[in-house]
């Protein structure tokens, strides 16, 4: 299968609010994103549809918001992103949680735009900053799965709550992009990581 040129925002969401920014609603977080992207594929994990109501008007075209049509329980985040890779029509992919921001999308434009194809680092982590709005506190971070890949390359994630994606030789990767990529947490969804799920 041939992808488009170009960067897919592949992202999960069961609900609308999040504590992006010090608190924000999906569609806000979005917007983050939008200008930066050449599509967005978004899965509704909600159990009533609210995020696929709340965001199916937003960006015709190039949001791409759907249900997910499996089942929601057990939890199986590893599948649930695996349904929006199999949508994403681009060669490069960035999976991105509601609660994660990036500043520095100039970084990411050239990470792909240097890319020589068959290079061993067909996917990267994302280096930044966890923040805790309650609190101030930050810490260096980097991200603990894959974020950035190629596009139709055999790469899948795996795992219930905790995800990683793995290399077809059963490796995993090493190399980051610092793009000011951040993870925004506060008190509830560090002291209960059910909640902070997407």
């Amino acid at each position: 299968m041939s992808y488009k040129q170009g960067l897919s925002l592949c992202m999960l969401a069961h609900r609308l609010e999040f504590p992006t920014k010090g608190g924000m609603l999906l569609p806000a977080i979005l917007g983050l994103h939008e200008p930066h992207v050449d599509e967005i594929i978004l899965a509704d994990t909600s159990e009533d549809g609210r995020v696929f109501e709340a965001t199916k008007d937003l960006y015709p075209g190039k949001l791409h918001v759907s249900r997910y049509p499996g089942p929601l329980e057990p939890l199986d985040l590893g599948e649930f992103r695996n349904y929006t890779l199999g949508l994403a029509e681009y060669d490069w992919i960035i999976a991105l949680d509601p609660d994660e921001t990036v500043e520095n999308w100039i970084a990411v434009r050239n990470r792909i735009a240097t890319f020589v194809r068959g290079e061993k680092e067909d996917a990267y982590l994302l280096r930044g900053t966890l923040i805790n709005h309650d609190t101030a506190e930050s810490a260096e971070d980097i991200s603990d799965m894959c974020r950035l890949f190629r596009n139709g390359i055999g790469f899948k994630y795996d795992g219930e709550t905790c995800e990683v994606l793995v290399l077809k030789d059963g490796s995993y990767f090493e190399k980051y992009v610092d793009c000011g990529w951040t993870h925004h947490k506060n008190n509830e969804t560090l002291q209960n990581p059910d909640w902070g799920e997407p």
